[in-house]
């Protein structure tokens, strides 16, 4: 709950949510033991299971995978479920928080806290061979900007990122090949995620793509 204390104020919806009945039960009785009703109504707390925020969001979801560490792969079915664990990863219009007490559970639960966070170390990349995306690439380089290509972010693929670590930033260089609303729902995911976005479109800077870098710069000053 010291998450929750942390953010009054930050937001005007917060929802926590987790797969198990008994987890939601368990966390709504904390919030109450914790928060006043004036409290709870202010932060706009909302706690419940998978179901209760299908077609809703919050400012700032608090995912709780409810699975204790060490525990059988069987055991976390639940959140590894597909449809669920979409809802669980989409309902936030501004921050997903993964509270998990195993750091490495198996699964997309897993999938997810790897890949969620900017850590250009840790990047697995994929093949890039698109031309623009490379010559992208190669002005940000030559700019003294570190670059990786084909960054892997869950079930998505960033085109490149540019900077190192918590500086990192997202950059689209083509349009998400399966069409506008997977563009769309990448782009929604990865600000969730905490992730800085830009893009660098070829219609937009195939004839300035020199001055990118600066542009980029100036956009965010600690590349």
């Amino acid at each position: 709950m010291e998450i929750l204390e942390e953010q009054q104020g930050r937001w005007q919806s917060v929802g926590l949510i987790t797969p198990f009945e008994a987890q939601a039960d368990a966390l709504e009785t904390v919030v109450r033991a914790r928060f006043s009703a004036d409290q709870i109504e202010a932060l706009g707390i909302r706690v419940g299971v998978v179901r209760d925020f299908q077609g809703d969001e919050c400012d700032l979801m608090i995912v709780s995978y409810g699975v204790g560490a060490g525990a059988p792969a069987t055991a976390w079915a639940p959140v590894n479920d597909p449809q669920f664990f979409n809802v669980m990863a989409t309902r936030a219009r501004e921050f997903v928080h993964i509270v998990s007490s195993d750091p490495a559970p198996p699964g997309l639960a897993g999938e997810f806290l790897k890949w969620s966070e900017p850590l250009v170390d840790l990047v697995r990349d994929e093949d890039v061979t698109d031309p623009w995306v490379l010559q992208v690439a190669q002005v940000l380089r030559s700019a003294g900007i570190a670059v990786r290509t084909g960054y892997r972010v869950g079930r998505y693929v960033v085109d490149l990122v540019a900077g190192e670590g918590e500086h990192s930033v997202a950059i689209d260089c083509t349009l998400h090949s399966d069409g506008v609303d997977a563009h769309i729902d990448r782009a929604l995911m990865l600000r969730r995620m905490g992730w800085r976005t830009a893009d660098a479109f070829e219609e937009k800077w195939q004839y300035l793509l020199d001055g990118y870098p600066a542009d980029l710069r100036e956009k965010f000053p600690d590349l």
